[in-house]
């Protein structure tokens, strides 16, 4: 199987910022986000995390079949890669990680330009694999001041017996 996965802006959605409604209680729903306090998109598969840009744009991570956006953490692999996480730097690049799966799991980590194409100073072409013990993925990602990121979730070498939660820091 070969796993695809999309940004997904959700600006076409009416996603204004707006003071307080009146009267509006302590963990309602915010009328003038989306449509009564929710934004839907349809069609695109099952969510993995959200970022905000500098903008206010929402960016999704979603894990689907569509047929575009896609890239795979080593070009020319089909392997079934994952994304889990995304982050939003302070320059505007957009950090995407997760997992990639060619017989054992390995932390994943892509960067994109504000633009949405993979950022070639990063890694080899925009995308980069950290093995830690075997059995890695990334659930989610710390964007620093200085433009350096740190991947967080479990790593599990099952032969050993242990695992415990893995923490990666990459220059940006």
């Amino acid at each position: 199987m070969r796993a695809r996965w999309l940004l997904v802006p959700l600006t076409a959605i009416p996603l204004t910022a707006s003071a307080t409604a009146a009267g509006a209680a302590p963990g309602g729903l915010d009328p003038n986000f989306g449509h009564g306090g929710i934004a839907i998109t349809n069609g695109f598969g099952t969510p993995g995390d959200a970022a905000m840009q500098s903008n206010s744009d929402i960016l999704v991570v979603v894990d689907s079949t569509f047929p575009t956006s896609e890239f795979h953490y080593v070009a020319g692999q089909i392997a079934r890669d994952a994304a889990n996480a995304i982050a939003v730097e302070p320059n505007g690049d957009v950090v995407v990680g997760g997992v990639h799966w060619l017989g054992t799991a390995v932390f994943g980590v892509a960067r994109l330009t504000p633009g949405g194409t993979l950022d070639s100073t990063f890694g080899s072409g925009g995308t980069l694999t950290t093995t830690i013990q075997g059995d890695d993925a990334v659930s989610t990602l710390l964007p620093e001041p200085n433009d350096e990121i740190v991947a967080v979730d479990f790593t599990e070498d099952n032969s050993a017996g242990v695992s415990g939660v893995a923490l990666a820091r990459y220059f940006g």
